[in-house]
């Protein structure tokens, strides 16, 4: 934490991400595409690639086990992350907040982007405070939070549960970003509001109809929040929580930034000698007494929020597979089985560092988040379609050797009148069959005929779409006429 810095707010709005593809939006193929032209010429963004600066960058990198780290740095040509830094940034940079009619200001230090190959990503804005000192000015602040679009309208509702009034957005002299939320959000409801749409720039769409090949359509996970982690440097109002003299009420609604809101089962603070935490479903806010570096648990929050935004994005997905077709749904299943398996090897993990206490605060967030149970409940969900894409699977098979064999069984006379009379019956005209009368009559009942009544017994023994009665109706037609031509000019061999 920065020298004369009373508390650090860092805001992550984890978001599902998706390029044009030609499969439809069914089929996950953003582990296949880390290396899209689309993602290297970000408009306003630039690829921040991990360097050792600094012996505070190494003791940084190697408090995380190496699995984690590669979760956590875009470290040379690895694909699992790509990790963007907002251009234009200055040291005049702010986030300027009214809540309830106060305005509070921060001092933007850097907006980051992260796209995994899990689907997810993560927008993330760092702030510093250096003016509120106030327990109920950090609580406010926190509220930025719930920017992503509103909860509840009319907006005079949410505003006295401190939702902002008004935000802007100063990144230099020349951008600045304003949010008075004046949008009509019951025409788009679930749509970011504009000055979210604006941090991510012109390479993104929100809207799936929207979106082209040059493009990345964006959604929220996390409904209208923003995953916050707080760290508030305020010794007397620490010893207060400690000798009990804050109220339960007012501690629920410092951690969850709510009037209304009470904590659930489960959600709770932990109290440490120099430390306490509160922790719930969307926040991690830690109340110290001395200054704290926000980086490392900064890392851990990315951890386990990517991690959430995983299994939503996964679960969303198998909602949208389960209305494809099953000419689709097999090569759909097998791509997102395939992004799962990735997922659990390469971005879960029990543990992420030797540190006790980091330990445990990146547990207590699993716990929050309800990682282990969803990736129980996604486990039996992955196995079930994976064993009816097997079904689907074997069922498609079956039908293929049915044709073939079906198309043997037609055959079978073609083939025995060609045993019969020799190969060489009518040899001298065959190279010019159309000129010959016989060979036309021929064709057609050793060869046409057979062939479409066999097809047509076994479209109307296996088939009842409304397509394979067109078929049948066509193999009928074919069937008759060519029994007609039997009937009326013989079979060619006379």
């Amino acid at each position: 934490m920065s020298k004369g810095v009373i508390s650090t707010h860092v805001y992550m709005m984890p978001f599902a991400w998706e390029l044009k593809n030609r499969h439809g939006r069914g089929t996950l193929k953003q582990h296949k595409q880390m290396d899209h032209p689309s993602l290297s010429g970000l408009e306003s963004w630039k690829i921040r690639t991990f360097y050792m600066e600094d012996e505070s960058t190494y003791n940084e990198y190697v408090y995380f086990y190496k699995p984690a780290i590669q979760m956590l740095y875009q470290i040379g040509n690895q694909k699992l992350v790509r990790i963007y830094e907002k251009m234009g940034l200055d040291e005049k940079s702010t986030l300027t907040l009214t809540v309830e009619q106060k305005e509070y200001v921060l001092k933007l230090k850097n907006i980051e982007l992260r796209l995994y190959k899990s689907g997810i990503g993560i927008l993330t804005l760092h702030c510093e405070n250096h003016e509120v000192k106030a327990p109920e000015g950090i609580m406010a602040i926190n509220s930025m939070s719930k920017s992503v679009y509103p909860y509840l309208l009319p907006l005079q509702a949410a505003h006295k549960d401190l939702f902002p009034e008004k935000i802007v957005v100063r990144l230099n002299d020349r951008e600045k970003i304003i949010e008075t939320f004046s949008e009509d959000y019951k025409e788009k409801p679930l749509c970011m509001t504009s000055m979210m749409r604006q941090l991510f720039g012109d390479n993104f769409v929100f809207e799936y109809k929207f979106l082209k090949q040059d493009k990345i359509f964006v959604e929220p996970l996390l409904g209208n929040r923003m995953f916050v982690l707080c760290v508030y440097n305020n010794a007397e109002f620490l010893k207060q929580i400690k000798n009990q003299e804050i109220s339960k009420r007012f501690l629920n609604s410092f951690i969850l930034f709510s009037r209304r809101e009470k904590l659930r089962e489960g959600e709770s603070y932990l109290d440490l000698p120099k430390v306490v935490y509160g922790m719930s479903r969307f926040s991690l806010v830690c109340i110290t007494s001395s200054a704290k570096e926000t980086k490392l648990y900064n890392h851990i929050v990315l951890l386990a929020l990517a991690q959430k935004a995983s299994l939503l994005h996964f679960g969303n997905q198998i909602a949208r597979i389960a209305e494809l077709p099953k000419v689709q749904l097999v090569q759909a299943i097998e791509d997102l089985y395939e992004v799962y398996i990735q997922f659990i090897s390469q971005m879960h993990f029990n543990e992420v560092t030797v540190d006790v206490q980091g330990s445990y605060i990146y547990n207590e967030l699993l716990r929050q988040l309800m990682i282990e149970k969803e990736i129980k409940e996604l486990d039996f969900e992955m196995q079930e379609m994976h064993e009816y894409a097997a079904l689907i699977d074997q069922a498609q098979s079956k039908g293929k050797m049915d044709f073939l064999t079906i198309i043997g069984t037609a055959l079978v006379i073609p083939t025995f009148v060609t045993g019969f009379f020799g190969m060489n019956i009518l040899e001298e005209k065959f190279m010019d069959w159309w000129k010959h009368k016989e060979i036309i009559l021929w064709f057609n009942s050793y060869a046409l005929l057979p062939v479409t009544v066999v097809l047509l017994v076994y479209s109307m023994w296996n088939r009842k779409s409304r397509k394979s009665r067109v078929i049948q109706n066509i193999l009928l037609v074919i069937s008759l006429i060519s029994i007609y031509i039997l009937i009326k000019w013989g079979c060619g061999l006379d």
